[in-house]
């Protein structure tokens, strides 16, 4: 959780006698941030009321008790909003500046985007706000784990269970990661992104682990749901005739388009990606996570330092990746050109239909783009690159990869990313995991 001035003053209040109607107090106030959650035409006017209206919402929650909304409801209400203050300030503080000028993340389109999933999200918090919020783990029975160790070969393929990820251990090592001004050039990259990909860096992972061989699986998802009850918030952000919007009607088994259970599954927030992980671990008593930007990063590339895993031209993108081609663009017609290849799918494809990388890691780009554990920092040049997590201004997800309709720029390996809102999801967003080794 994101100790944010929010929580701070939620802490030092937290000592006030509880009204008898609290609960009623602390509702009244989301819904009255939830009418707040609209696009104003700029940062500024968007988000600063909103930033009021979640303040008046922490002041509400300091005087719930614990008998009237569940503790683990409270705590869910505490970092919610923390997570939406902290994306307040940062945006409010930065749109006060006279010389500030929105960047490549902070359009209109995006930030219509940005507020109406956090209505939503606040929406349902109110609706639930007496029903305990979930522990994944809780009650859950454990199945054990195959013992995998850092002595394990690289290659080696295992899984802990059954309907569990198949994964396979990589090898430790080096790789140099970042665009250069040839390859932006080549890709026609737009300029105010191409600093997201600089400077050039040499990662080095020096943990064996293991990765996902594939993207997590609507029917592994849907055993999560099944075994703990998880509610997801629902709502994903989508291509429709007006452009990219968020319809809150779509959801990981409804995201838009047919999906069959060996599809990946789409249409999820980071959270809830987070929230799967931890249920893997506490079946199988192992450590499974989203991966770290720089771990995926190297093990994106397979052991090649070409701008495709495949080589560094699109001549056989069919073959490794399900992109934006001709069968897709026959059927979504989408505002940019498809790459003019045929890979026979018009949106997802099940998982591992195509050649996997040298890793053995199969849609590395294309299918699905996948969550990170960093949040996003779009500057790497004092970035770590030994693996570990970067830690960016707030909770925005970094997410790598292609998608199933991305064009042959965002299908470059070196293709960095992020939505700014904590609460995105998307049915181009998937789930890629590793496990610590033991």
């Amino acid at each position: 959780m994101f100790k944010s001035f929010a929580l701070r003053a939620l802490l030092a209040s937290a000592g006030a006698v509880a009204a008898s109607s609290a609960v009623d107090g602390v509702r009244e106030s989301l819904h009255s941030l939830a009418d707040t959650l609209s696009f104003q035409g700029n940062i500024y006017d968007t988000y600063s009321p909103v930033q009021d209206k979640a303040m008046e919402a922490f002041r509400a929650v300091a005087e719930a008790s614990d008998s009237e909304i569940p503790p683990s409801r409270w705590e869910n209400v505490v970092w919610t909003l923390d997570r939406l203050l902290t994306e307040c300030q940062l945006y409010v503080t930065e749109s006060s500046d006279p010389n500030y000028v929105a960047g490549a993340l902070e359009t209109d389109e995006y930030l219509t985007n940005n507020v109406a999933e956090w209505k939503v999200a606040i929406e349902v918090m109110s609706k639930n706000l007496e029903e305990p919020y979930g522990d994944v783990t809780a009650g859950q029975p454990l199945m054990g784990r195959k013992k995998i160790t850092y002595d394990t070969e690289p290659g080696f393929i295992f899984s802990d269970g059954y309907n569990l990820p198949d994964m396979v251990v990589i090898p430790t090592g080096s790789c140099i990661a970042g665009a250069t001004p040839e390859e932006h050039d080549k890709w026609n990259v737009d300029e105010n992104r191409r600093a997201f990909e600089y400077p050039q860096r040499k990662i080095k992972i020096s943990t064996p682990l293991a990765f996902s061989r594939t993207e997590v699986t609507v029917a592994q998802f849907a055993s999560f749901i099944k075994h703990t009850g998880y509610k997801t918030r629902g709502g994903a952000r989508w291509w429709d005739a007006s452009g990219f919007v968020f319809n809150p009607n779509l959801t990981w088994d409804s995201p838009g388009f047919p999906q069959a259970p060996d599809y990946p599954v789409v249409a999820m927030t980071r959270y809830e990606a987070q929230a799967y992980a931890r249920w893997l671990s506490a079946i199988t008593g192992a450590v499974y996570r989203l991966p770290n930007e720089d771990e995926w990063d190297f093990a994106a590339r397979g052991g090649t330092n070409t701008t495709f895993f495949w080589g560094d031209t699109l001549d056989l993108a069919s073959e490794y990746a399900n992109t934006y081609d001709n069968s897709s663009a026959e059927v979504n017609h989408f505002r940019w050109p498809s790459n003019k290849l045929w890979d026979g799918f018009p949106h997802t494809a099940p998982v591992a239909s195509f050649k996997p990388n040298g890793y053995g890691l199969y849609d590395m780009t294309g299918n699905a783009r996948e969550y990170m554990a960093d949040d996003w920092e779009p500057f790497l040049s004092s970035a770590t690159s030994d693996g570990s997590m970067h830690k960016g201004p707030a909770p925005f997800p970094t997410v790598r990869g292609g998608a199933w309709n991305y064009n042959p720029k965002n299908l470059r390996i070196n293709y960095r990313s992020a939505y700014t809102s904590s609460e995105v999801a998307t049915n181009m967003f998937g789930i890629r995991l590793v496990r610590d080794l033991e």
